[in-house]
Parts: C-alpha cells; sequence; structure tokens
C-alpha cells in the first residue's frame, strides 16, 4: 500500500469514528420525561402520555424520543459525512424525517421530529 492510500484510509478510519460517535451522542440524549414506560403482560414494552401533554400529534413515534434519537443516528451513518450538516437543515426545515418500513425496504414514510428533539441534537451538532 502506497503512502497516499495510507493516508486515504487513515482519514477514513477518523471519518466513520467522527460518525459514530455522533452518533452515539445522540443516542444517549434523554427520552422524553412526559412518557412512563410500561410493561405489559406478553413482555412487550409500551409507554403512557397524559393527555394534557398530547399536542396535535397522535402519532407514538412523535413523543418517544429515544426511536427518533435512534432513526435520525441509523440515517446519519447512511450519508455521507461531508453532507451531514446539510442534511440536518433540511431535516430542521421540514421538521420530520423520512424512515423505511421494516417490511419492505422499498417502502418509506414520514415521521414528524418532535421540537425538543430537534433543539437536542441541534446542541450537539454545535458543540465545539
Amino acid at each position: 500500500m502506497c503512502k497516499f492510500e495510507k493516508e486515504v484510509a487513515e482519514l477514513a478510519s477518523k471519518l466513520t469514528k467522527l460518525v459514530d460517535d455522533l452518533c452515539e451522542k445522540i443516542k444517549q440524549l434523554p427520552d422524553n420525561d412526559k412518557i412512563h414506560p410500561i410493561l405489559n403482560e406478553a413482555g412487550v414494552r409500551m409507554f403512557v402520555i397524559r393527555r394534557r401533554d398530547l399536542t396535535d400529534s397522535w402519532d407514538p413515534k412523535y413523543y418517544h424520543f429515544i426511536w427518533q434519537y435512534e432513526a435520525l443516528a441509523d440515517l446519519f451513518k447512511r450519508i455521507e459525512p461531508e453532507n451531514i450538516i446539510k442534511y440536518w437543515d433540511g431535516i430542521k426545515n421540514r421538521g420530520a424525517i423520512r424512515v423505511r418500513t421494516p417490511w419492505d425496504w422499498e417502502a418509506s414514510y414520514l415521521i414528524r421530529l418532535h421540537p425538543e428533539v430537534i433543539k437536542n441534537v441541534d446542541q450537539i451538532l454545535e458543540e465545539d
């Protein structure tokens, strides 16, 4: 392997680590303190939220910050590192992300992001 190839490999490795670190920080962000996790008899994890804490969205994913953080981290890992900020700006403007359906990788749907999720991810991206 020539010197140029080694340097390119090192830079690619650093970029991968940088994106992985960013995604880990995003996944460590706090969940919505207005939801209360429960486990039903079948062992399925669910959550409840007070009716007064609901907004105009009835989509459970809108209130489940952890799910949104994981979806964002998954998206960031598939994007070229130099495009993450540009992508994030577009996501903030739309207030939503497009996610793939687990049963059909050709299909996707939009999920509105909670404003707190946007604020929390913004804070991480603005860190030095």
